[in-house]
């Protein structure tokens, strides 16, 4: 028997049969992907995988094992199945492996592997989001076409450490909890076009914006934000073309006992809203993911700021392929 250390060819014995998931509903709470978009994605990733190994996945397979052995994962089809549906439940990486009939440790291996595979896939369809910008030229091509962003920061929760210091750092006053705080950037088709690298959650997300954005230079010269009360501040340190925020309601004192926002002010505030509810559904859109929304339990920066972006980029892929879908109906519906 040829030696497969850290490989993904060992013997299989019995895992989930994509084929027998018939119902559309149980795949896509499996993947978060109905099967047409997930197909899709499966091309693009076969095509990035050839591309890096200069040869098939089906081709790797024979050429690497004997007669009488089997892979674990089949198919690009099974791997793909393998990296969603973690990215989709968040289990363990020993409850991984009995979904899928392996040791914990090689879940592990397989996870980073193929999910650093789907990274380069996404990367090369062009919907992953920046994680920085080298200058405000940089920004301004990479949104270029957008006069209106809207921002807001994101929570993703951790345990908590075991360090009285570090405990401190990662406290969020906010959500009165442990986690990573992150500052995400979106259009109104709730395209994500930048996530921040993750800070920890005693951070703001105004406070994260000045890390990111320098002050004083002209990030947002031609553009138009809507933001929440988290950014209040935000006119003395940028030029904006224009902003958009909510107004807060005055402190309670002993002359204001009862403090209310005119009517004005709430009218405003709606119109806000209605705006800025877009982000709130492209922050939901990568929570779908459990593994951004479950108590994280990684140890590694790194790996948990690659499963943000690719959570990111996978959520912009479906929403391209759905909107390209439309415009194909659309061009059908018309010839007819």
């Amino acid at each position: 028997m040829k030696n497969h250390k850290n490989s993904y060819l060992c013997i299989k014995t019995e895992m989930i049969d994509i084929e027998n998931i018939t119902s559309e509903r149980q795949f896509k709470s499996s993947t978060s992907y109905d099967k047409e978009t997930f197909q899709a994605l499966l091309d693009d990733f076969a095509s990035m995988y050839k591309e890096k190994k200069g040869k098939s996945y089906e081709d790797y397979i024979l050429e690497n094992l004997t007669e009488d052995e089997t892979p674990i994962l089949k198919t690009l089809k099974e791997v793909l199945f393998f990296v969603l549906f973690q990215k989709k439940n968040d289990l363990t990486w020993d409850c991984l492996g009995v979904v899928f009939d392996m040791s914990g440790s090689r879940a592990h291996i397989y996870f980073n592997n193929f999910h650093s595979l789907l990274e380069l896939t996404l990367e090369k369809e062009g919907v992953m989001p920046r994680r920085e910008f080298e200058d405000v030229a940089d920004f301004e091509a990479f949104t270029e076409g957008e006069d209106e962003l809207l921002l807001d920061g994101f929570e993703k929760p951790i345990e908590r450490s075991a360090d009285n210091e570090i405990q401190k750092k990662n406290f969020s006053g906010k959500k009165k909890t442990h986690g990573d705080n992150a500052l995400l950037m979106s259009n109104k088709k709730r395209r994500i076009f930048y996530i921040s690298k993750l800070y920890q959650g005693s951070e703001v997300d105004y406070g994260i914006m000045k890390k990111e954005f320098k002050p004083g230079e002209k990030w947002f010269r031609n553009k138009k934000l809507a933001i929440d009360l988290g950014f209040i501040g935000i006119e003395k340190d940028y030029e904006i073309k224009e902003v958009m925020i909510g107004y807060k309601k005055p402190r309670k004192s002993i002359e204001n006992p009862n403090p209310q926002l005119t009517k004005k002010q709430k009218e405003w505030n709606k119109k806000v809203s209605k705006v800025r509810i877009y982000v709130e559904h492209a922050i939901g859109g990568i929570k779908i993911f459990r593994m951004l929304k479950n108590r994280c339990r990684l140890k590694s920066e790194e790996l948990k700021n690659r499963i943000v972006g690719v959570a990111a980029g996978l959520w912009n892929y479906k929403l391209r392929f759905k909107e390209n879908k439309k415009k194909q109906l659309k061009l059908c519906n018309c010839k007819a």
